[in-house]
């Protein structure tokens, strides 16, 4: 048995999928197993995969239909074989001390997960890197019962699953399992689950994800007609965690996510294809406005920047339209 399963699922990056495979042979901790699960993938990524299978035995080449990335990863969890468990997206790639080092921490302190840092790469049309961000840990470590202020940084960082590695031990136990049919959430479905049961969280303070973020055209991106009904998975999901743990702003955190979300939802359903037409828009717009936990939580609400407080005051006054142009403008 291998001391880590690494789950890697794969649809359609016959571009990138040999630079992520190859980041993880290269790991300086060898006693893995690389689970690659082929999700229906229309392209040629399943042919590459299987040439590094036939080189390396701990390359174990998985194929399904194509379920989604959470049902890849659930498929990838029930052939795993390790006691830790790493998820890792195939378009991705890893610095070679990851698996070493995290792996070290988990088992001096005898964690059940453990959270790392990351770098944004922000990479052109020709995949030549622009910029590269770090995403560093504020904390070393978060104790349930004592004092936490909880920053909206550090929600971005404990968000992701390709930033931890979990025990699968207690995966199981608490039977956390990724949610079937949602997009954009269901990293956040899934840890806060793993937060929820959690006494404590430890943070290693490194970089070890190269997290690409590659040019999106608005020709080709799609906008979600459920992308609200997500993030109020999200607000229930946070909730449950937050409710879990003694964090002084609990309040300020679920309010951030709701106008968040709505700001993402709004940009996306004005700058990207679907059906909605004018009055369509205006209405779904409407819809969440006129949301429930919207009202209750955006009094706690803490803009930072000028922008934040310009579409704080037109969230409060429900102003339909003008959120509207300010997302055409932007767009």
């Amino acid at each position: 048995m291998p001391k880590i399963s690494v789950i890697l699922p794969v649809y359609n990056v016959e571009q990138y999928i040999a630079k992520s495979i190859h980041s993880v042979l290269n790991q300086s901790y060898i006693d893995f197993e690389l689970i690659v699960v082929i999700d229906g993938s229309k392209d040629n990524s399943e042919v590459i995969a299987r040439e590094f299978e036939k080189t390396d035995l701990r390359v174990k080449v998985y194929t399904k239909p194509n379920g989604g990335l959470s049902d890849a990863r659930n498929y990838g969890l029930n052939v795993a074989t390790g006691e830790f468990i790493y998820f890792l997206d195939s378009d991705d790639w890893i610095e070679p001390n990851l698996l070493e080092d995290n792996i070290k921490m988990l088992e001096d302190k005898n964690l059940d997960f453990i959270v790392f840092g990351f770098y944004q790469d922000n990479v052109d049309s020709n995949e030549q890197l622009i910029e590269n961000i770090p995403h560093i840990p504020e904390n070393n470590e978060w104790i349930n019962g004592e004092p936490i202020y909880f920053t909206p940084y550090m929600l971005n960082i404990l968000g992701y699953a390709w930033n931890k590695i979990y025990r699968k031990g207690y995966l199981d136990k608490h039977q956390i399992k990724f949610t079937i049919g949602v997009s954009l959430v269901e990293d956040i479905l899934f840890n806060a689950k793993v937060y929820q049961y959690a006494d404590r969280i430890v943070f290693n303070r490194q970089a070890y994800v190269h997290y690409i973020q590659r040019p999106v055209t608005t020709l080709t991106k799609q906008f979600h007609e459920k992308s609200f009904e997500w993030v109020k998975l999200k607000h229930t999901a946070l909730q449950d965690f937050l409710n879990a743990w003694s964090f002084d702003n609990k309040q300020e955190i679920l309010a951030s996510n709701l106008i968040g979300g709505l700001r993402y939802c709004v940009l996306n359903l004005c700058r990207y294809k679907n059906h909605f037409n004018f009055n369509q828009k205006i209405k779904y717009i409407e819809n969440m406005l006129n949301d429930k936990d919207l009202a209750n939580y955006a009094q706690f609400y803490n803009p930072k920047t000028k922008n934040d407080k310009i579409y704080y005051q037109l969230i409060k006054m429900r102003a339909k339209y003008p959120i509207a142009a300010l997302a055409q403008i932007r767009g």
